[in-house]
C-alpha cells in the first residue's frame, strides 16, 4: 500500500476531534484515538508529538476555520446570527472542544495569539462594515458587539441545561432553533440605528 502522510494525518485528527470532543485533554485517551484513526501510537506521536500538541492543534485548526467561515448568502446581520445558531444546533462538537479548553487551561492563555488574532480579524472587519453601512448601530463597539453576538449563539449549546429549564425546550431541536432564529432576527432589527436619531419626542 502506498504510503499516504497527509491521509493519515488527518484519519488522526478526525478521530481525534471526536474524542477529545466527548472527553477533553485529560479524559482522552491515546489508544482511542489510534484505534478509531486506523494507525498505531507511534504514527500519533510522528504527526503530533504528544497527546496535548495534538489537542492544541486540532482546536487552533478548529478557532481558525470558524474564524474564516462566512454564513453563506448573509445578506444581513440576523442572517449571520441565525446560520449560526442553526450551524451549532445541528454539530456542536467543535464548540466543546472550546469549552474543554477553558477548563483545562490556564485562563487567558492561548496558543499562537497574534495569528489567531489576526485569523479573526476579516471576521470583525465584516461587522465593521455592516456598521458602516447603516445595518447596525455604528455607535456600537466592533469588538464588544463581536463578543456579545458570538455569546448569544454560543449560549444555548454552551448551557443546554439552562436552555432547558428557561424555554422547556433541547436547543438542539427544530423547535428551538427556529424560535431562537425568529428572535435573532428581531434582535438584530433592533441593533439597527434609528432613522430619528435615537432621541425620544
Amino acid at each position: 500500500m502506498a504510503r499516504d502522510p497527509e491521509g493519515t494525518r488527518q484519519r488522526i485528527l478526525d478521530a481525534a476531534f471526536e474524542e477529545f470532543a466527548q472527553h477533553g485533554l485529560a479524559g482522552a485517551r491515546v489508544d482511542r484515538i489510534v484505534n478509531g484513526a486506523g494507525v498505531n501510537k507511534r504514527m500519533l506521536y510522528h504527526y503530533f508529538g504528544s497527546k496535548e500538541q495534538l489537542f492544541h492543534e486540532l482546536l487552533r485548526s478548529a478557532l481558525d476555520e470558524m474564524g474564516q467561515v462566512q454564513a453563506p448568502s448573509a445578506e444581513t446581520y440576523g442572517d449571520a446570527m441565525a446560520y449560526w445558531t442553526e450551524t451549532l444546533g445541528k454539530d456542536s462538537f467543535w464548540f466543546r472542544l472550546v469549552q474543554w479548553q477553558a477548563l483545562e487551561t490556564e485562563p487567558g492563555s492561548v496558543d499562537d495569539e497574534a495569528a489567531r488574532r489576526e485569523a479573526w480579524r476579516p471576521t470583525i472587519d465584516r461587522l465593521r462594515h455592516r456598521q458602516e453601512r447603516g445595518e447596525v448601530d455604528p455607535d456600537l463597539d466592533t469588538e464588544q458587539l463581536m463578543l456579545t453576538g458570538l455569546a448569544t449563539v454560543f449560549f444555548p449549546v454552551a448551557f443546554p441545561q439552562l436552555t432547558r429549564l428557561l424555554t422547556g425546550m433541547d436547543p438542539s431541536s427544530d423547535e428551538f432553533i427556529q424560535r431562537r432564529k425568529q428572535f435573532l432576527y428581531e434582535l438584530a432589527e433592533k441593533l439597527r440605528p434609528r432613522a430619528d436619531g435615537g432621541g425620544e419626542s
